[in-house]
């Protein structure tokens, strides 16, 4: 049985895309945290992406995907039907994913990659907080790793690419507490390509 013959012809089979996407994180694992209207954790996101990919064979291709997110989190402490205390947090997320993409057929893909996260956050609490009413800026990088599946289907030179994707990164602190930030996605991209 042959193995793929690789295809490194320049800027062929290359492309280039841009668009939308939406994030939803998945609740927090300590189950004091809620949101007074939607319940435990459920934090929602959108933002923009840019991707490049380039197809190796007809097996395998490369991809870097980057863009920037934007999630406002707000959740209530609550302690036997209690409430205790508020936090909220503004959440902006430049991600870098480097990825391995394998087709199974013309179009469709699954694609495992590693994540970089810029994070910049905002954290604003109420007066019954344990620290007292504050606000505190925040910055740092953390490092994940993500799974992909969706299809980047060619009409002569336009890319349209969709896929729906989850990603689990290193522990984040929030609020005082230490979580992995844990997310789940769809993006919705458009572009060129090259053969």
């Amino acid at each position: 049985m042959s193995s793929p013959k690789l295809n490194f012809p320049g800027i062929s089979n290359f492309s280039l895309a841009i668009g939308g996407g939406a994030n939803y994180y998945i609740p927090s694992f300590d189950q004091n945290w809620t949101d007074p209207k939607l319940g435990v954790g459920l934090n929602y996101g959108y933002g923009f992406y840019i991707n490049t990919s380039s197809r190796l064979n007809e097996k395998y291709g490369i991809t870097i995907t980057s863009g920037k997110t934007f999630s406002k989190i707000q959740k209530e402490f609550v302690t036997e039907g209690v409430f205790q205390y508020s936090a909220e947090e503004n959440l902006g997320v430049i991600p870098i994913i480097l990825g391995l993409r394998r087709y199974m057929g013309k179009s469709f893909y699954v694609e495992p990659g590693v994540t970089i996260h810029l994070l910049k956050s905002k954290i604003k609490t109420s007066e019954t907080h344990p620290f007292g009413k504050y606000e505190k800026a925040d910055a740092g990088t953390k490092f994940g790793l993500n799974i992909a599946i969706g299809t980047d289907a060619r009409i002569k030179k336009m890319v349209v690419d969709i896929s729906v994707f989850g990603n689990i990164t290193e522990t984040k602190e929030s609020f005082g507490i230490r979580d992995p930030m844990v997310y789940t996605g769809m993006k919705a991209l458009i572009g060129f390509g090259k053969k």
